[in-house]
């Protein structure tokens, strides 16, 4: 009977059990930790961004730059400034290096390039295309060159992306 209880007291085998379950017990308890004190701040935040964008208005594509009785480039994707600025949209395409003859054919691509997204529906991609087509006509104006004739005119491209038709 001794060597039966010499036994039982000297086995370990439920003590590794025991081990992992307080082991499993903290985890969960440091994962609830987690959640409840994330869960505030994602709140707080929510509500910041639902209070900071309820003040916002979009304008639509066709709403863009006050266009009245006279047509009037107004940049689709990049603003006036971004587009005419030192080191803007313009100094850089211009920066290209390329020849008159070579931004006629990167113009005219540009143009195919909007029809092609007003058909898949993309009027965004659409309108920075137009942006492009301005500022190269802008520089073979500059280069006392401009746009062939026979091109489609940047005014056209951009009253297909907006839909005015004035």
């Amino acid at each position: 009977m001794r060597s039966s209880v010499v036994k039982f007291k000297s086995d370990e085998s439920g003590a590794v059990t025991v081990d992992w379950v307080i082991l499993g017990a903290a985890i969960v308890g440091i994962g609830i930790a987690s959640v409840a004190s994330v869960r505030t701040g994602t709140n707080d935040l929510g509500t910041e961004t639902q209070i900071a964008l309820s003040g916002v208005e979009v304008a639509s594509l066709g709403e863009l730059g006050g266009i009245t009785d006279m047509w009037e480039f107004t940049g689709l994707f990049v603003t006036r400034e971004w587009m005419h600025g030192p080191g803007g949209f313009i100094d850089q395409i211009n920066n290209w290096g390329r020849t008159p003859e070579q931004l006629q054919v990167t113009y005219d691509g540009f143009a195919h390039a909007v029809q092609r997204y007003l058909d898949a529906g993309d009027t965004r991609i659409a309108g920075l295309m137009v942006d492009h087509m301005y500022a190269i006509e802008q520089i073979l104006n500059t280069e006392g060159v401009g746009v062939n004739s026979s091109s489609v005119s940047v005014q056209a491209a951009h009253n297909s992306v907006t839909g005015w038709s004035g």
